[in-house]
């Protein structure tokens, strides 16, 4: 009867050290709580071994819990077909009111924000289409809480008075839950210039990066 007594604790020791050494491996993702501990020699309760085993067993559901958030496809992508008026000389934020898809309703369209909603890598595409002026430069950039991040080449509108110029950007950038992203265009033309009313040419694409694998 000893021996068989002994053979489960050992048992149950080992079983205690696997799951702790499973949560270790993980523990840029999950906190284990306090684990009742055992000296050499010392009589062992079902209940206390119980208690370790449950405490191991919240800690690896957590940690698949957050495993599933952090592999969730986060995607959005809004188009514009209302010729927003850009002011002349003036950063403004784009608003892009129509809706293709967007997996967690992140983007406010009455405001032009999308806050991000898991912190991850994303990548970010803008782009919209002028209408008809040859004066001066369009320029776009990427706001993350207000603060310039990313930032397009300036382009030189034609000589030509029915050119219709671009202004467009992509960049990868870092992003923290709850970071706040805009995109702004600025033109210099001298008086106010709208976009063009085509939904094909005012485009905002955001997508996560998985890098996971």
């Amino acid at each position: 009867m000893y021996n068989i007594l002994q053979k489960i604790k050992s048992g149950a020791f080992i079983g205690i050290g696997i799951g702790i050494g499973l949560c270790m491996s993980y523990a840029f993702a999950v906190t284990v709580g306090t684990l009742n501990t055992f000296s050499s020699g010392e009589t062992v309760s079902s209940s206390l071994i119980n208690a370790n085993f449950n405490t191991l067993k919240t800690a690896i559901e957590s940690l698949n819990t957050e495993t599933q958030t952090a592999l969730q496809t986060v995607a959005i992508c809004y188009t514009s077909d209302n010729g927003q008026s850009i002011p002349t000389n003036a950063y403004t934020i784009v608003k892009f009111e129509d809706k293709d898809y967007d997996t967690h309703n992140a983007y406010d369209t009455s405001t032009g924000i999308w806050t991000c909603p898991q912190t991850g890598y994303y990548i970010i595409s803008a782009q919209v289409l002028f209408q008809s002026s040859g004066t001066n430069h369009r320029h776009m950039r990427i706001y993350k809480n207000n603060i310039v991040v990313s930032s397009g080449n300036a382009l030189t509108a034609s000589v030509s008075s029915s050119n219709q110029g671009y202004a467009e950007l992509q960049d990868e950038l870092y992003l923290s839950n709850g970071d706040q992203i805009t995109i702004q265009v600025h033109q210099d033309s001298g008086a106010a210039l709208g976009l063009i009313v085509a939904s094909e040419h005012n485009v905002l694409r955001i997508r996560k990066v998985d890098y996971s694998l």
